[in-house]
């Protein structure tokens, strides 16, 4: 469940939230993302909307065909005949969730002409109906972004990290998608100073086994590296070649690092070292 203790402008693209303080309500949204095999016939999906609030709140419903721009910010753009936007079947399009209520919203997905092989997108916004004022006077409205992706007859998450660029407290990844659906990297990192570095091999067996121990919301903890943690999992879209910014504070390790890479790009396993100044 993605729970919103503020009054949010919320694009819930996995990573990318705006907010504003306030305590005027609780709004929480499950799931925040669908990733669909249409291949698997028909089907019917729910969206849960819980208002904890203590005022009603009437939502309206919008449904946007989408893309990433060069920051990896979610733009909405024109639909097309084969963009999802124009296939998702929704109702209802206003929900009014009394305080402290539950609340579904259901869709499915019938395209209207024959699909291409590969992804498709949209995201479904949720909209306040109504501004309100809140501390200071401002006017609000909260928008929830749920982003739906399906794949379609043969798919392919095929990508390529070509290099990781150093900065201060991260690093950037350089990532090229080279099949006909997103990619995200799923894994871990762990960095070791030069000099205690043991290698590849055992890099990757201490960091595929802290992932293997990991449960729930644990941190990543691989042992003997200096640091470690979760790859963020942002995603780049087919046919894409974008820097991903990756949190590490590099510069609590002094002086020349070797920073390791291990998991999945997409379909494409990765486990790679890069020296680091």
């Amino acid at each position: 469940m993605v729970h919103m203790r503020h009054i949010l402008l919320l694009l819930a693209l996995s990573s990318i939230f705006a907010a504003l303080p306030a305590r005027a309500f609780e709004i929480a949204v499950s799931p925040s993302r669908f990733e669909i095999d249409v291949n698997e016939g028909r089907q019917t999906h729910a969206i849960e909307i819980l208002n904890t609030s203590d005022r009603e709140v009437t939502v309206n419903v919008e449904i946007e065909n989408f893309d990433l721009d060069e920051a990896n910010k979610v733009r909405v753009v024109p639909p097309t005949e084969q963009s999802l936007d124009q296939w998702i079947v929704i109702n209802p399009l206003t929900l009014n969730l009394p305080p402290d209520s539950r609340r579904t919203l259901r869709f499915a997905i019938r395209p209207q002409v024959r699909p291409e092989p590969g992804e498709h997108r949209a995201v479904i916004f949720l909209n306040e109906g109504d501004s309100r004022v809140v501390r200071g006077g401002a006017r609000v409205r909260f928008r929830i972004g749920v982003v739906v992706y399906a794949q379609v007859g043969p798919y392919d998450r095929s990508a390529i990290l070509h290099d990781v660029t150093p900065e201060a407290r991260s690093v950037l990844l350089d990532i090229e998608t080279i099949g006909n659906a997103h990619a995200r990297f799923r894994g871990g990192y762990a960095v070791w100073s030069e000099g205690t570095y043991p290698g590849d091999d055992l890099a990757q067996s201490a960091t595929q086994q802290a992932l293997e121990r990991r449960t729930g919301r644990e941190p990543l903890r691989v042992e003997g590296a200096s640091l470690s943690g979760l790859l963020i999992e942002t995603p780049v879209l087919p046919q894409n070649r974008r820097r991903v910014r990756q949190p590490v504070d590099l510069a609590a390790v002094p002086g020349p690092k070797r920073l390791f890479l291990f998991g999945t790009l997409g379909d494409t396993p990765v486990a790679r070292s890069f020296i680091l100044p």
